[in-house]
């Protein structure tokens, strides 16, 4: 991201929190609805139409076939898909900031980003929901333990789920995923499974745990809120971020070329070596395909020169 595109994103999102609702298979509905306004299909599509495309995948979803059953002409529009409701849908609250630096090089490990520069960070927080029963269960002291600062989460009383990276060129209309990545849920449910673990090997106490002095929560109201708070976040964290990042690109920015690393040309390119899953299942649910094409942008790049033309570098691209 350039210096002037940061400038314009920090006069346009002036607001301190946008609203994001989702509930599972969500995306299902929203990559549709996107085909439709991409195409201008004003009276809809078929319902057979969608399941021979390239998005037909979609359809075993359970949000598709509820609207489908309720379908009496055989066609979806986008106001079908856009206004569809669920019980299932939990209010999230998306924020932003940026991470990186200007700098003309990318030697500093930390920053893990593609090229030089900022990326700019959709960061997906939790809802009111969750805030009110963690800190009912929880009651933190000081800080709350299964958030780093260090990393690019919101430092205010707002707690974040999951956050996503992205680099992006309003020229070349292309968005680039540089990650997406949780703390909150994998540390809280790892935390458990050690103290669990320890408890079971020293048959100790856990008082004096930093975890305990730290809250004012006990191992049963710790395994509660894993159990009946966490577990619907933990079901839904990676797709809702990945839904979030492409809502962004595609009504903010008005950018339907996105693509996203695959796990080896993450590692090659960003120094760095993330989940595999997050890189190869998680698009390919979303429809995403492999492509050994980079983003222009990312052609384009001085520092990348070399490296693209001595590495077979495989992408995922998702383009309405």
């Amino acid at each position: 991201m350039t210096f002037n595109e940061y400038l314009s994103l920090r006069r346009i999102f002036v607001r301190e929190y946008i609203g994001y609702s989702y509930f599972k298979d969500q995306y299902a509905l929203q990559l549709l609805q996107y085909q439709i306004e991409k195409k201008q299909l004003r009276d809809g599509i078929k319902i057979s139409d969608i399941k021979n495309g390239k998005l037909g995948f979609l359809t075993e979803k359970k949000p598709f076939k509820k609207l489908s059953a309720g379908s009496g002409n055989n066609r979806i529009t986008h106001s079908d898909l856009k206004y569809f409701e669920s019980d299932e849908r939990l209010d999230f609250n998306i924020s932003f900031r940026t991470w990186g630096d200007f700098k003309p090089h990318r030697k500093v490990e930390w920053r893990q980003t593609t090229r030089p520069g900022f990326s700019w960070v959709l960061q997906l927080n939790f809802d009111q929901m969750h805030d009110v029963s963690y800190h009912k269960l929880i009651k933190q002291i000081e800080g709350h333990p299964f958030r780093y600062l260090s990393h690019p989460v919101c430092p205010n009383n707002r707690l974040t789920m999951a956050w996503a990276r992205l680099d992006f060129d309003l020229d070349t209309g292309e968005l680039l995923i540089e990650e997406i990545q949780n703390d909150w849920i994998r540390e809280a449910h790892n935390l458990y499974k050690n103290l669990v673990k320890s408890q079971k090997k020293y048959k100790k106490r856990f008082e004096n745990h930093w975890f305990f002095e730290n809250t004012k929560a006990d191992m049963p109201s710790f395994k509660k809120y894993l159990d009946e708070v966490l577990i619907d976040y933990k079901n839904i964290w990676d797709e809702a971020i990945m839904s979030a990042a492409i809502w962004f690109s595609v009504k903010e920015l008005g950018i339907s070329d996105i693509y996203i690393h695959t796990h080896e040309g993450g590692k090659l390119l960003k120094n760095c070596n993330p989940p595999r899953s997050l890189y190869s299942k998680l698009p390919r649910r979303f429809g995403f395909k492999k492509t050994d094409v980079a983003p222009v942008f990312i052609q384009n790049c001085h520092y990348l020169k070399k490296t693209l033309r001595k590495n077979k570098i495989e992408w995922w691209r998702l383009s309405f």
